[in-house]
């Protein structure tokens, strides 16, 4: 891995903070979602189903899973057009 890769992706990283923030309000809208969201993906989804919060569980972690997709799928594409525009 080059020297101008890292830098690149430290930068496209820093400079999409408020993207990720945006990104962060639409799929949870506050900290507490969030928090639920970690919870329910820690705990085993077959506990979930037994204490009958399986669909809640599958919500939250679609919520989470929606948001780290995004925001890795954001700098992965900012990357490579940087990369095709700097030849």
């Amino acid at each position: 891995m080059d020297l101008d890769l890292i830098v690149i992706t430290a930068l496209v990283c820093v400079v999409n903070l408020p993207v990720y923030y945006l990104l962060y309000r639409l799929c949870f809208g506050d900290f507490e979602t969030l928090v639920e969201s970690l919870k329910y993906s820690l705990k085993p989804d077959i506990i979930s189903w037994f204490q009958g919060e399986g669909w809640d569980d599958m919500a939250a972690e679609f919520r989470l899973a929606f948001f780290l997709i995004g925001c890795g799928l954001l700098i992965f594409g900012e990357i490579v057009l940087v990369r095709r525009l700097s030849g």
